[in-house]
């Protein structure tokens, strides 16, 4: 589940530089101010899987392209959710550590594509990552990027970020702290 996650939120931080290329960020050097960890519920933080250079290790260099012609991307399916309405819970769903960034999940089905409509501008303002859970082909995904465009879109299954949120719906909206609504 861990590598499914890191694998997608690698193709948003991918999908995002190519889309629109910013300064490079750089990471804090440590501080002796910093705080120190007293405890530790476990897991992987969220920050280790967006920048692998957190974790002390330099990252790998790798020009972002295009996806070759010849892998079979479509259709993408994710068994383990569907569209669907976010019923409250006094318990909100939350995505540990947070993305650091806006991400969306949304489908190819008429209430992600009403809902995506609806939040262009918004999402396009925060500069959110798109993870496309289910869509049928090349073309539905070309629409979708259309109605947001300069938005980085994945398509991906989103069966372990939807398990980890324990969580069966969308379209969803991560913010960046992990918040999640709809």
């Amino acid at each position: 589940m861990a590598s499914t996650l890191r694998w997608v939120l690698a193709a948003l931080a991918t999908a995002a530089a190519t889309v629109a290329p910013a300064a490079a960020a750089q990471p804090m050097p440590p501080s002796p101010a910093a705080p120190v960890v007293i405890h530790d519920e476990g897991g992987v933080s969220i920050l280790e899987l967006i920048d692998p250079q957190l974790d002390g290790e330099p990252a790998p260099e790798v020009a972002p392209g295009p996806v070759p012609a010849t892998v079979p991307v479509f259709p993408v399916r994710s068994p383990r959710g569907a569209p669907g309405r976010l019923e409250p819970n006094p318990q909100q769903a939350r995505l540990k550590g947070g993305p650091g960034r806006m991400i969306v999940v949304i489908g190819d089905d008429p209430e992600s594509i009403a809902w995506l409509r609806a939040r262009a501008s918004e999402l396009q303002a925060a500069r959110a990552g798109v993870l496309v859970a289910q869509v049928e082909s090349q073309a539905r995904f070309a629409a979708l990027r259309a109605l947001a465009e300069g938005l980085p879109f994945v398509p991906a299954s989103a069966d372990a970020l939807l398990k980890q949120l324990g969580l069966s719906v969308w379209p969803l909206l991560i913010s960046a702290e992990g918040e999640v609504s709809q």
